[in-house]
């Protein structure tokens, strides 16, 4: 029986992985879904600190009799004022609401991890004219922060910079000072650390 990262009333959230590969080609690979997005960063042994999950319908299976990912969330990179996070759906399931029950699930889920206690303060980058995104952010309880110029490269400009409104949460209980980058120095885990000593 499988079991998941977590769970709302209608979706799984599972950590992203090579079985939804099909469901994750079919999203990004439609230009409209990734409009807005970034180029993504994976979890691998060099970005231990990543967190992504798939959210998986309940109720629709795919082509190969799995359950159906109808979009992602997660973290994407440390920047100047925090831990990056962001999601991306499929656009046949836009206007569902799903985008925003996995997303305050994920966030809700992050900070019961034990290996991002150092983590304070997650952001997320919203194109000034992404009024759904800035939507899901506030239903979510981020608190609106300011516009930075030329701060990411979307997807489908081929690098080109784009403004980014943002966005923030904090964790639950923790007073977050402005200016900080949102977290308390740790180190990476002692298997990490040794592995890329091994590989220099």
């Amino acid at each position: 029986m499988t079991t998941y990262a977590a769970e709302t009333e209608r979706l799984y959230l599972e950590p992203l992985g090579v079985q939804h590969l099909e469901d994750f080609h079919e999203l990004w690979n439609n230009d409209e879904a990734v409009l807005w997005s970034y180029y993504m960063i994976l979890p691998t042994k060099e970005t231990w600190d990543i967190d992504k999950y798939a959210l998986l319908l309940k109720d629709e299976k795919n082509e190969k009799g799995g359950l159906k990912m109808v979009g992602f969330v997660g973290t994407n990179r440390w920047c100047e004022k925090g831990m990056e996070v962001g999601y991306c759906s499929n656009v046949e399931y836009w206007g569902t609401g799903y985008t925003t029950e996995g997303f305050k699930t994920f966030l809700e889920l992050y900070w019961t991890l034990p290996e991002r206690m150092n983590v304070v303060r997650l952001v997320a980058k919203t194109h000034p004219e992404n009024v759904a995104s800035q939507r899901v952010c506030v239903k979510c309880g981020g608190k609106k922060g300011e516009v930075l110029k030329e701060s990411y490269e979307r997807f489908v400009d081929g690098g080109l910079k784009s403004d980014a409104w943002l966005f923030y949460f904090d964790r639950p209980g923790v007073e977050v000072k402005d200016g900080s980058d949102g977290r308390v120095e740790t180190e990476a885990p002692k298997e990490e650390k040794q592995e890329k000593g091994d590989g220099a």
